[in-house]
């Protein structure tokens, strides 16, 4: 009974606060047909006003000849330079648009994973397209926001606002936030013990804490969790992971991939089956080295457009993740393989050769005695592997090859 006032109260205070509905409904139209005209039109609106009203793209785009004559070239898009975090990070007010009144605007502040934490400067208008992405997410995994969800979030990666309008939005949404900022035994088995008493429809969480949370459901050592559905985002999440989380929950796993400079950009719609981008608003690109388009199946570095923040545009921006485009798949959005990590996840060989540091993680998961691990190359014979054993390793578990080193 309550669940279903939650949802009709929600769904109300939704229509009576913004756009979000209206976005929502666009959103699924698109899925619809008529995409590409829109993105077109989105994307040559975008590059307008950056090339009018920001001032670090003001000689960016005419260098690039994407403004030429008043008019917009969107043959030229690729010449642009891809936005790099250094520059976000450097050049934050000549990246924020003419005119802005930022009283009406967010600064969303990254976690800094890859070691360069960055600003970015958020409008309302984004922030509802945003929520209307997520909202299309939600009901690809058959949650309805008013239904029982467990939020298992990280105090340093985001500590849920105590402002009475963020609250009463969370109760609404069903949404219990529970604190989990270490991979220790007594702080999981603590959230998974509040989780259950929750008893929620849905769990969100770091895939690295659904997987600890699950082998301690196997051992016993914690109370059964039976959702009806569990999203992971943030970190890498593994087939093996996966197998593991999804045979322990008995609930389908759906990936999903985002940041807090572009919010929501890609989730599966059926489990196992690649991350739908949402094209409407976020263009995609996958890149080779050498800044040319990665065929379908080869991995590439993401280079994202969010067509929705006009505040602060991000123009191909170099996010710093790898992905490949999907072979085969049958959806009307462009549909990424799962995240392969970031680019700075990558190792080079002695031969000059890249190798992705997704190696080491396929390695190391088949060892049931690892709890956590670090992976540095100190230099191109010398790589150094660190590890937090779960249990007493036997000596021959972890085998060195030559020319590396573990502790």
């Amino acid at each position: 009974m309550m669940e279903a006032l939650r949802i009709a109260l929600w769904r109300g205070w939704l229509h009576l606060t913004g756009p979000v509905p209206g976005h929502l409904a666009t959103l699924e139209r698109l899925r619809r047909g008529g995409l590409n005209a829109y993105r077109e039109e989105g994307l040559a609106a975008l590059l307008a006003h950056a090339g009018r009203a920001v001032p670090f793209y003001r000689q960016r785009l005419a260098e690039a000849g994407v403004l030429a004559d008043g008019r917009v070239r969107l043959d030229r898009f690729t010449a642009i330079p891809p936005l790099t975090r250094a520059e976000l990070r450097t050049r934050f007010d000549d990246l924020v648009a003419v005119g802005v009144d930022r009283r009406h605007c967010r600064v969303n502040v990254t976690g800094g994973s890859t070691g360069e934490p960055v600003r970015v400067l958020e409008d309302a208008a984004a922030d509802a397209w945003n929520v209307a992405v997520k909202l299309l997410f939600d009901g690809w995994t058959g949650y309805r926001p008013g239904m029982r969800r467990a939020v298992l979030w990280t105090s340093m990666h985001e500590t849920p606002s105590r402002r009475l309008r963020p609250r009463v939005g969370r109760w609404l949404r069903g949404e219990t936030w529970v604190d989990c900022l270490r991979l220790s035994d007594e702080e999981l088995q603590a959230a998974a013990r509040r989780m259950a008493g929750l008893r929620p429809r849905q769990i969100l969480a770091f895939a690295d804490r659904l997987h600890g949370i699950a082998r301690m459901m196997e051992a016993g050592r914690v109370p059964a969790l039976m959702p009806d559905s569990l999203v992971v985002s943030s970190c890498p999440c593994t087939p093996r992971m996966r197998a593991a989380i999804e045979g322990a929950f008995h609930a389908p796993l759906f990936d999903r991939y985002g940041s807090r400079e572009l919010g929501a950009v890609a989730s599966e719609r059926v489990p196992r089956g690649g991350l739908v981008v949402s094209a409407p608003t976020h263009l995609v690109e996958v890149l080779r080295p050498d800044g040319s388009p990665a065929p379908p199946g080869e991995v590439g570095e993401l280079v994202v457009t969010l067509l929705t923040n006009f505040a602060m545009p991000l123009i191909r921006y170099r996010i710093g993740d790898r992905a490949a485009w999907a072979l085969g798949a049958d959806d009307p959005w462009p549909v990424l393989t799962r995240i392969q990590g970031r680019t700075s996840d990558t190792f080079t060989a002695t031969d000059g050769a890249t190798v992705d540091g997704a190696l080491f993680l396929y390695v190391l998961e088949e060892r049931p005695w690892v709890a956590r691990y670090r992976v540095t190359q100190e230099a191109l014979n010398r790589v150094l592997v660190e590890v937090v054993p779960a249990s007493p390793p036997r000596p021959p578990t972890l085998p060195m090859s030559r020319g590396a080193s573990g502790r």
